[in-house]
């Protein structure tokens, strides 16, 4: 009787679970110039995600693209201090999926 208990409750809540994990989860998609950039979902259900912040190495220099999916999620957002402190950067680019670029996303970059 325990084992049945205890098979119907973890049945009634893996899923929501796995839905709760999945939002925030964060990872790592590469450039098309082959730098690493890190990412967290925003929702499982849209299949979306943003840069997160400290998003690439600080060494990193000349463009960047930022991708408009990353392992399958619509990349919809630049967090806060996404670049920060990336100051050997010449140009990013940002596709047209993105509707929400945070302050600070771009700061410490110089200007060119």
């Amino acid at each position: 009787m325990k084992k049945l208990l205890f098979v119907i409750v973890m049945t009634l809540f893996m899923p929501c679970a796995t839905i709760w994990a999945a939002n925030g989860y964060s990872f790592t998609a590469t450039t098309v110039e082959g730098v690493e950039m890190k990412f967290v979902v925003l929702s499982e259900d849209d299949m979306t995600c943003k840069v997160c912040n400290n998003s690439i190495s600080t060494n990193t220099s000349g463009t960047v693209t930022i991708p408009a999916s990353a392992n399958g999620y619509a990349v919809v957002e630049i967090s806060t201090f996404a670049f920060q402190g990336c100051s050997n950067i010449e140009y990013v680019i940002i596709p047209n999926t993105i509707n929400k670029i945070s302050e600070w996303s771009f700061y410490n970059l110089k200007v060119r």
